[in-house]
């Protein structure tokens, strides 16, 4: 398993898991996430009036380096260095490391 740089580690993720009402849409006070790196996906758009999320692309966690470190679940919400604007979790795959240990979450963000 290659390790994440810590040079690389560098942004702040903050993220808003789904709270469980038979209702939805409704989600916990946000949780930061120290010592993150983040992605994005680079996208094609036919004009500047079209409306996408601001946010897509990938969110690396280190399980050991990055403070406040948890498996995101699909469907939180997260917003990266503080920008207002949020993405979904559409995807939170754990990877582990030689002994079994989770080794850092790749989040994928759409």
């Amino acid at each position: 398993m290659i390790t994440l740089p810590r040079n690389m580690l560098t942004s702040t993720a903050t993220v808003q898991t789904p709270k469980d009402t038979p209702y939805g849409g409704e989600y916990n006070d946000p949780v930061i996430i120290e010592g993150v790196y983040f992605e994005p996906a680079r996208t094609i758009r036919q004009s500047d009036y079209q409306l996408q999320s601001p946010i897509k692309g990938t969110l690396f966690i280190d399980a050991h380096i990055s403070r406040g470190a948890f498996e995101i679940p699909a469907g939180a919400l997260v917003s990266i260095d503080g920008a207002v604007s949020e993405s979904c979790v559409h995807e939170c795959i754990a990877l582990k490391d030689q002994l079994g240990l989770i080794h850092h979450w790749e989040v994928t963000l759409k």
